[in-house]
């Protein structure tokens, strides 16, 4: 019988981020998937698996890494590519041929030549640049991995998709009636009470977000977000900046435990980091 990694000492443990001072757990070695994982899916771009975590010969955690972001289809073919992905948006009926083969039909990727008629068939081995260290699935596009000091208590949630919003300003504004973005954004009512964004929240994601700068509509008018909102099933941990490059120590962080909850930020946040709170590769 499967047994599963306990929950309950976790504690902060995220992947790595400048403020975090966990100490990593020691890594075995970069296992393979097809040794190690059962029951892998694929979910909304994401690759999911129950892979052992070393303890002993059945304790297993269940972890997932998204490859929008890590697999390109180029002329037809998948591929790996570091931050050039978007496989899914030339390719269709992608699915897993094996345990850790992706499989699609892909046409010649926007950019890369005549547009072909008829789809090809492609498959990539995700084991060339993802592998399992104490469990968890993670990604080696960006250097060695550093997996968690301990595995998450968010389960990987059975849908990826989060929205957030909230009330806005632009940058300098007063949100009175002369500033354009107030009028615009989500509005949410700062307290304790669950508001549901699944519906109306203005900025949707699936995946990790390294710095996003709010706006809709035009590139360049920028949003400032003065209370938050986060809606979505399963933990999404969000940092938010004062500047527009998430440079430095972020001004607010909003764990998961406060999804759906409309926050007020002290200072105005111009831009966000978005990470997985469940066994997530955040990358």
């Amino acid at each position: 019988m499967m047994k599963h990694s306990s929950i309950f000492s976790y504690l902060t443990a995220v992947f790595t981020l400048p403020l975090s001072h966990a100490a990593p757990a020691p890594v075995r070695r970069a296992d393979s998937i097809s040794s190690r994982c059962t029951n892998t899916v694929l979910r909304q771009n994401w690759f999911v698996g129950d892979c052992l975590t070393g303890e002993d010969e059945t304790t297993r955690i269940q972890s997932a890494v998204f490859l929008g972001n890590k697999v390109a289809n180029k002329n037809a073919t998948l591929a790996f590519a570091d931050d050039q992905g978007d496989f899914f948006r030339s390719c269709s009926d992608c699915r897993l041929a094996d345990t850790s083969s992706l499989s699609c039909l892909c046409k010649p990727a926007y950019g890369e030549g005549k547009w072909s008629l008829t789809p090809r068939s492609s498959t990539i081995n995700l084991e060339e640049h993802i592998s399992v260290y104490n469990g968890h699935l993670l990604s080696n596009l960006k250097g060695a991995p550093k997996p968690p000091s301990q595995p998450s208590p968010w389960p990987v949630p059975s849908s990826l998709t989060y929205r957030f919003g909230g009330n806005v300003t632009c940058p300098g504004g007063d949100g009175g009636p002369g500033d354009y973005c107030a009028s615009q954004g989500y509005f949410c009512t700062s307290g304790t009470e669950r508001e549901d964004l699944s519906v109306s929240g203005p900025w949707s994601f699936e995946a990790p977000v390294k710095c996003y700068v709010p706006f809709l509509w035009f590139q360049n008018i920028h949003y400032q977000l003065t209370d938050f909102n986060l809606a979505g099933e399963g933990g999404w941990r969000t940092f938010g900046y004062d500047n527009e490059r998430c440079e430095g120590e972020p001004i607010e962080v909003v764990e998961p435990d406060s999804s759906y909850v409309c926050r007020r930020f002290q200072k105005p946040v111009k831009a966000f980091t978005v990470l997985p709170a469940f066994n997530g590769d955040p990358n």
